[in-house]
């Protein structure tokens, strides 16, 4: 009887622990995205679905994501109301500053941000392949100095990002920002975006993304610049990376080509590359414990510990009725 006890208490434990570890991070239902176009301004995406915003002004729209599907706020692009105010991007109602991309893992509700027309400066975005192709036309931003705008990657067909994600960087008083996303070549490529309404990707127009121009909205295509394609030019020059209008690159522009064809083709881009650090990597993913995909790996470390903890919780109560029932008989027998 004890040897049987004892079996199938080790049995529960390797189950438990067995559970734990194989458990799936994600959920088997759809997770709900809200977009507010907040107060100052309008959704310029098509939607059945769009509706007024009670909470925060303008319009709102409802969407369906699949866990750890991606959003990009480059397909949700505002139209800015007035001429006082310009479009920052998307943050996460209840948290301020503005955000880049994101991999869902809950419901969420992402509401436009808006700034005051101040002291603007303008930034430049060039979209890139590993040898300094141009694959679509430059877009240009403003902001006020002293903001830290995060913009995200824009879909190119065929394409992924290799370099980042994101980039982020302070607005700086007379100095032009230039930025660059490097691109390759995606066999299996698709589009990104909900599935919360079957005229989402119908059209995306008179857009601001975030501010692609000082008087506020534009009359570009949602995605910044529209989806076409430019003809891919030659200079000579290969660049990856980021780079800005008032620095030197560190390196010879044939050892950054020669690093960057050397590097794997399934090598996923950084979440974030933050410009005002010292330390700027070129590519691969960065653990950030505030991402989504770093709290969706934090919560199932957790579950898989509190799992096994519960196990040995079992084992050492089973231990102790074992001790009570078959203890107390023993020392009866020793008695007499």
């Amino acid at each position: 009887m004890r040897r049987t006890l004892k079996t199938l208490l080790v049995l529960l434990l390797c189950a438990a622990l067995a559970l734990g570890a194989g458990m799936p991070a994600s959920a088997a239902y759809n997770y709900t995205v809200t977009v507010s176009s907040g107060l100052h301004g309008t959704l310029a995406t098509k939607s059945n679905n769009k509706t007024a915003d009670v909470e925060n002004g303008g319009e709102r729209m409802s969407l369906s994501f699949a866990y750890g599907q991606e959003w990009n706020p480059n397909d949700y692009p505002v139209n800015v109301i007035g001429e006082k105010y310009y479009f920052k991007g998307y943050h996460i109602a209840g948290h301020e500053g503005v955000i880049g991309t994101l991999d869902i893992t809950k419901d969420i509700e992402l509401v436009a941000t808006f700034g005051l027309k101040g002291n603007m400066v303008k930034y430049i975005v060039h979209y890139q392949d590993r040898k300094g192709n141009t694959l679509r036309q430059d877009d240009e931003y403003f902001g006020n100095v002293g903001d830290k705008p995060v913009v995200a990657y824009v879909y190119i067909p065929g394409y992924k990002p290799v370099n980042t994600k994101n980039i982020t960087f302070t607005l700086k008083e007379g100095e032009v920002k230039e930025i660059t996303f490097v691109y390759t070549r995606d066999g299996s490529s698709s589009s990104g975006g909900g599935s919360g309404d079957d005229d989402d990707d119908d059209e995306r127009s008179s857009s601001s993304s975030p501010s692609s121009e000082p008087g506020g909205s534009s009359d570009e295509p949602g995605r910044p610049g529209g989806d076409t394609e430019t003809e891919p030019r030659d200079d000579g020059d290969e660049e990856i990376g980021v780079s800005d209008e008032t620095s030197s690159p560190t390196e010879p522009a044939n050892s950054s080509a020669a690093e960057t064809e050397s590097e794997p083709e399934d090598e996923e881009p950084a979440e974030l590359i933050d410009l005002d650090e010292d330390m700027i990597p070129r590519a691969g993913p960065v653990a950030n414990e505030d991402s989504a995909v770093g709290r969706a790996q934090q919560m199932q470390n957790l579950t898989r510990l509190l799992i096994a903890a519960g196990a040995l919780a079992a084992l050492s109560l089973g231990y102790g009725f074992w001790f009570i029932l078959f203890g107390r008989k023993k020392r009866k027998k020793d008695v007499q």
